[in-house]
């Protein structure tokens, strides 16, 4: 096998002319290449970008996010959190974990409900749900308004997923 034969494998037919160079031949697509983008470039059907796309996926990316930030500030709450309660171990472990708990129930009905009343609205509740079951942490003034709060936000964090 020759270099001839590489140049043309898997070709149907070379597009060349006889007498065309390699070289010829790349500068040529370049000249095609440069043509349409300079066509694209003073066309003035520019592609904007949709604004409301990036509402939701800034939306998106915030309810998203809201688990690791919950994760995050919990570790460091749950000591102030303890000497305001004086909780035990266990109401200790389900203040931090049911929020994870019940976000993965929350999971399985985001599905359905975006099915049903749409993304939109189900990204919508989840931030509404997400900063109701703060404003419930941050006004507790006992473990069950706290409970409450945890469970609240997670099952907001649990739909946007």
């Amino acid at each position: 096998m020759n270099s001839q034969d590489f140049d043309t494998m898997g070709d149907n037919e070379d597009t060349r002319s006889p007498k065309q160079s390699d070289s010829e031949m790349y500068e040529s697509i370049n000249n095609a290449v440069d043509e349409e983008h300079s066509y694209r470039e003073t066309n003035d059907t520019k592609e904007k970008p949709n604004r409301e796309l990036i509402k939701l996926v800034a939306v998106a990316a915030t309810t998203a996010a809201t688990l690791g930030y919950d994760v995050g500030s919990m570790a460091g709450a749950i000591g102030p959190i303890d000497n305001e309660f004086d909780l035990s171990s266990i109401q200790k472990e389900l203040a931090m974990g049911s929020l994870n708990f019940i976000a993965a129930a929350g999971a399985l009905i985001g599905g359905p409900c975006s099915d049903r009343f749409g993304r939109k609205f189900t990204v919508g509740l989840t931030c509404w749900l997400f900063l109701l079951g703060t404003v419930f942490m941050v006004i507790a003034t006992n473990y069950a308004v706290l409970l409450l709060g945890r469970c609240v936000a997670g099952l907001g964090v649990g739909v946007a997923f």
